[in-house]
């Protein structure tokens, strides 16, 4: 038996006013709250793409910072250095992450920086300078200054690069250095010039002095004679007297003339072989009246084994004659004056030595110079040039020697001894010249 098709009729439809207000409003209000809903979660990404926009953003420019960035946490582990720090110290910035500050740094630079950390540590910024190894060596301002962005407790270092100013600054201190050293030897020299000048005016003075005292008698003692009213007894006197003048004078042109020669390089020395152990006791010979006269005593020791030597003969009797001279003039009558030839392995000595005035300590390094005298004023006891021992140590260097001066001070006398180098043609001219005397 067939079923019969049911066949529904339509409802027929509400009208609007007759439905329930909260039946038209909830759907409403659900559709508002999804939007809601929506446009709050569109926000949420969007704000979390800005903030991860921005920390690429400061990233990147941090990065660009050529100062050196750390920041380190509680553990004093690197979280975070920007691209210079890494580079400096040939890391990739990977590499640098994680990683303690005692092996970023070198042990010295570490040392160095951990009072500034503790420091950071308890809230209080620090700074220090400091040249830090890295790939190379460089000066950096360090600022170690707490973390006070984020909720760990951490320290930012930065380090700015002063290597250019630390340079800069070290010039200007060898500037300074340099031209304090150029005012001082500008004041030196200064000295020395004033010192030049004043040695002049007195040199003049004792020149004429000490030209003027022969001259004045020789003129003196010519004018008597021409006068033809001294007896022949004072006539032979007054010969005497202006040849002993006329020797002084010739001395002291001698004596500036061989200052000028020795000065302009033009004194050429006639070599030969020398016996000098001869030639000083032949000086010695010479000054016996002198020594006679004031009842001076003088002790002479002359080794055996003393070699002849290559030089000039006359010029080394000089040498000799002025040391010993001066010892006679400056020991007081009845003092005692040694001399003394001596030789040590490769060299050959010529003391001379007095009881005599003595040097002071404040003279003594001037004893050689042009026209230095210990008195300098035109009433000197002594007389003089004060151009002998200058001339000395000139003529003994020219032989490849020296001459050096001692004292114990005024009054306790003085000590010269001149050194000249032996050779070994030196030594075979010995011989030669032992064998023709056989």
């Amino acid at each position: 038996m067939a079923r019969k098709k049911r066949i529904s009729k339509p409802v027929p439809e509400e009208p609007l006013e007759s439905l329930p207000l909260t039946q038209l409003i909830n759907p409403v209000l659900q559709h508002a709250r999804d939007l809601v809903r929506l446009q709050s979660e569109a926000r949420v990404r969007q704000n979390k793409f800005i903030e991860k926009l921005s920390q690429r953003q400061f990233r990147l420019f941090l990065d660009s910072i050529p100062s050196l960035i750390v920041h380190v946490g509680m553990d004093q582990h690197v979280k975070f250095c920007n691209k210079s720090c890494a580079e400096f110290f040939g890391l990739a910035s990977r590499q640098v992450f994680g990683i303690p500050l005692w092996k970023l740094f070198s042990p010295s630079d570490y040392d160095a920086m951990r009072p500034s950390l503790l420091r950071a540590f308890n809230d209080r910024e620090a700074t220090f300078e400091r040249e830090i190894q890295g790939k190379q060596h460089r000066y950096f301002h360090a600022t170690v200054t707490p973390d006070f962005t984020s909720g760990s407790k951490g320290v930012f270092i930065f380090l700015l690069d002063i290597t250019d100013r630390k340079t800069l600054e070290e010039k200007q201190r060898r500037n300074e250095r340099r031209f304090r050293a150029l005012a001082r030897e500008r004041a030196i020299l200064l000295h020395r010039a004033r010192e030049a000048s004043k040695l002049k005016d007195n040199f003049l003075a004792t020149l004429s002095h000490e030209l003027r005292t022969p001259l004045t008698s020789i003129v003196g003692w010519t004018a008597l004679i021409n006068s033809h009213t001294l007896p022949p007894d004072q006539v032979a006197a007054g010969m005497a007297a202006i040849e002993r003048n006329a020797q002084i004078q010739k001395r002291l042109i001698e004596e500036l003339l061989d200052l000028s020669r020795i000065s302009s390089g033009k004194l050429n020395l006639e070599l030969s072989d020398v016996n000098i152990a001869g030639l000083v006791q032949q000086v010695v010979e010479s000054a016996e009246p002198s020594i006679h006269e004031k009842h001076q005593r003088l002790h002479l020791k002359i080794s055996e084994d003393i070699p002849f030597i290559r030089g000039d003969r006359e010029r080394l009797q000089q040498v000799v004659s002025n040391l010993l001279s001066n010892a006679i003039k400056f020991t007081p009558s009845e003092g005692h004056i040694k001399v003394e030839v001596y030789r040590t392995s490769s060299d050959l000595h010529v003391a001379v030595e007095d009881k005599g005035d003595g040097i002071s300590k404040e003279f003594l390094p001037y004893i050689f110079d042009e026209f230095r005298q210990a008195d300098m004023s035109s009433v000197r006891k002594k007389g003089g040039l004060g151009l002998g021992l200058s001339i000395a140590r000139r003529l003994v260097e020219l032989h490849g020697g020296s001459i050096k001066a001692t004292s114990a001070g005024v009054g306790r006398g003085a000590k010269f001894v001149v050194t000249l180098p032996i050779s070994v043609s030196q030594e075979k001219s010995k011989a030669a010249h032992a064998s023709r005397s056989r």
